[in-house]
Order: C-alpha cells, then structure tokens, then sequence
C-alpha cells in the first residue's frame, strides 16, 4: 500500500505549512496583543533588551528543551511508519 510509505512526507507538509501559517498568525497578533500576552520572541528580545541575562538563558534552555522533546517526538513517529528499505 502506498500510503505508508508517504505518510512521514504528509506530516512533514503538513507541520511545515503549520508552523509558516502560525508565523504569519502570530506576527499579526503581536501586532494588537494586550501587554502581558506577549509571544515568545517578543519575551527574548524584551529580557535581552532590559539585560536580563539569567533569565534569558534559562527560558532559552527551556524552549531548546521543548523544541528537542517535540522534534523526537516528531522523529520516532516518522521513523514507525517508515517502510522497510
């Protein structure tokens, strides 16, 4: 069947036109967002603005710490439905 063999590259499309389309969603909503709503690349660059530097590094070892849990997560699943070459 063909499907499984394709499936990895559908969900690879798939979360790559996710994240472009949430980009583009959030670079709109940080335009009108309330203040204490802010995305994260506004909280990176307000910490790195106001030289907190600590707290910097520790909310990015956090997001590098999530963005490696979601990518493995992403992998191994891709991994299970490829076929046997």
């Amino acid at each position: 069947m063909i499907l499984p063999s394709i499936s990895a590259a559908l969900v690879s499309c798939w979360l790559f036109g996710f994240l472009l389309a949430h980009a583009k969603c959030l670079l709109g909503r940080s335009c009108w967002s309330a203040p204490g709503t802010e995305i994260v690349a506004e909280t990176f660059f307000d910490l790195w603005q106001n030289a907190q530097v600590t707290e910097l590094a520790a909310m990015g070892d956090l997001w590098v710490a999530l963005m490696l849990v979601v990518s493995a997560g992403f992998h191994f699943t891709a991994r299970r439905y490829r076929p046997d070459v």
